[in-house]
């Protein structure tokens, strides 16, 4: 009997310590991959912030031609260049209000009032 319990424990001393094994595989290989989509992710934003930066130069290129072209039809149809630069740029700010007015809105929701509230300070 104390044979049997004896090879029992011996065997279940060799599971427990294939089972710590494999969990310092395991957990080996859990923070491998997190390194491994960590670098992932930063080349992906370094990746998109250099697009982001080259669309926005190609879109402010194509904004300042079309903003030209319109001040250059005005002019060559209708009103001078002064006047024409004058009448573009005063609809460019007047549809600049409008948007201004929603960032200004939506400016309050940076402050997490509602979470603060709830941890009891100030809203």
């Amino acid at each position: 009997m104390r044979l049997l319990a004896a090879a029992q424990a011996l065997q279940l001393i060799r599971h427990a310590s294939t089972l710590l094994a494999s969990a310092s595989h395991f957990s080996r290989d859990v923070v491998e991959l997190v390194k491994l989509e960590a670098r992932l992710a930063i080349q992906s934003l370094v990746s998109i912030a250099i697009l982001s930066v080259v669309a926005t130069l190609f879109l402010a290129t194509a904004w300042i031609l079309l903003v030209l072209s319109l001040v250059a039809w005005l002019a060559d149809n209708w009103l001078s260049l002064h006047l024409s630069l004058l009448v573009v740029g005063l609809a460019i700010v007047a549809a600049t209000l409008p948007v201004l007015l929603i960032i200004k809105g939506r400016a309050g929701n940076l402050g997490f009032k509602a979470t603060r509230r709830q941890l009891g300070g100030e809203s």
